[in-house]
């Protein structure tokens, strides 16, 4: 199994259960994440989230796209939160959302307060 190759023996009996020839994440670990499908383009954004994970999605949109996502993420976190793009993306941060990256090798970026509460717009691009 392939995550047995890339997760060490201790996390996989803390935070894995085994299950026939599969792995589940254990349900202690489960409570802690919120895992589910979700549109940044056309969905309701979450809040108060800590860490977002956006590894190599912006490459695929066009700056306009690029800069609703940012916003949208950038509501969604918390004061103290963080981003995390891959090490392709090339999107500017619009009207510094973001931090320049607090770890570059990494490409992990901390959320600056904004100037102004605002609400960020929801794409009409996508039909519903």
């Amino acid at each position: 199994m392939a995550i047995e190759a890339d997760v060490s023996d201790e996390r996989l009996r803390r935070f894995f259960t085994r299950e026939g020839d599969h792995y589940r994440v254990r349900g202690e670990l489960r409570d802690l994440i919120l895992f589910a499908s979700h549109s940044l383009l056309k969905d309701p954004p979450f809040s108060r989230i800590d860490v977002v994970t956006c590894r190599n999605l912006l490459i695929y949109l066009d700056r306009e796209l690029q800069h609703q996502v940012l916003h949208t993420l950038h509501y969604a976190l918390n004061p103290t939160g963080y981003v995390f793009l891959g090490s392709s993306e090339s999107a500017d941060h619009p009207n510094m959302l973001f931090a320049p990256s607090i770890a570059k090798h990494a490409f992990i970026d901390r959320r600056v307060p904004p100037a102004a509460s605002c609400m960020p717009s929801l794409c009409s691009v996508f039909p519903a």
